[in-house]
């Protein structure tokens, strides 16, 4: 079980991001020091990266995370206090592990990463144009035009939402920390619509290894009624993936969330495609 963590909610969260290649990172005061960290809601809680954790402060292994590229030996460590907007966690325990895998693939020092538990309250938006996001403690649909409603369950922390891939049903988890889409590769000789690329590339997860993986892209995908074309994906083995978070038989990231403006509400379980009302100048900022 994760650490228990008290945590003061602000109502609302409204600052820039730098992105790399899909990732959005975002700036935080770690005990009293700005610090880089990942917003990943594909990860349960708040992680932080032992490689910028003093050894006399890690206590023993507790768990462990599989995912592409392996799995992950996760400890854990106190901080003293955490700041990010207002968001706020003061003497906790928190959960630690070695990112440093993932650091060298983006070439930026972090030190740590958000998840679901701390996103959990809001109703959130990355507007990938401006860089900025807004999170909502309480969101008002009624502020946009929403243009449609694509309603997500949960599997243990990760969204999960229907999709089809030409006539074939799918699962798919969302992951702000997906770089690209990623779909089971027993899946690859089942669906429509696959145009694949010349060559073989990387793909980097939880593990410190990196697996070779076919990519290119889907001419279509309908979640909802609503089309989403040319999304790049790769395939891989989510088997691992499937262990931990039930059945499902890929993720959504980056490629899908730049796609629409979107507001993602973890607290009413759906994503809004939305767009600000004409005329409206005290709307809250959307993508």
């Amino acid at each position: 079980m994760d650490p228990i963590v008290k945590i003061d909610i602000p109502q609302r969260i409204e600052c820039e991001f730098e992105p790399n290649n899909g990732i959005v990172l975002i700036q935080v005061l770690l005990n009293g020091r700005k610090r880089v960290f990942l917003l990943d809601s594909g990860a349960p809680f708040m992680t932080l990266n032992t490689r910028h954790v003093h050894p006399d402060h890690i206590e023993a292994g507790l768990l462990e995370f599989k995912g592409i590229g392996g799995s992950v030996q996760s400890a854990r460590t106190r901080i003293k206090t955490f700041n990010w907007q207002g968001l706020k966690f003061r003497n906790s325990l928190v959960y630690a592990m070695d990112l440093s895998h993932l650091e060298r693939e983006l070439g930026v020092e972090f030190h740590g990463l958000l998840g679901y538990r701390e996103l959990m309250h809001f109703t959130l938006n990355i507007d990938y144009k401006t860089n900025r996001l807004t999170l909502w403690r309480e969101f008002n649909p009624t502020d946009f035009t929403v243009l449609a409603r694509i309603p997500f369950v949960l599997h243990n922390h990760l969204p999960v939402i229907r999709a089809n891939i030409g006539q074939r049903r799918v699962k798919l988890g969302l992951d702000s920390g997906a770089a690209i889409n990623l779909l089971d590769i027993n899946l690859l000789n089942s669906v429509d619509g696959f145009i694949p690329a010349k060559r073989e590339e990387q793909l980097h997860g939880a593990g410190s290894t990196s697996v070779r993986v076919q990519h290119g892209k889907l001419s279509s995908t309908s979640i909802h009624g609503t089309e989403f074309n040319n999304m790049r994906v790769v395939w891989s083995d989510v088997s691992v993936i499937k262990q931990s978070l039930g059945d499902i038989d890929g993720l959504l990231g980056y490629e899908f969330l730049s796609r629409r403006r979107m507001a993602i509400s973890f607290t009413d379980n759906c994503i809004y495609l939305i767009r600000r009302k004409r005329g409206k100048t005290s709307a809250p900022t959307a993508a």
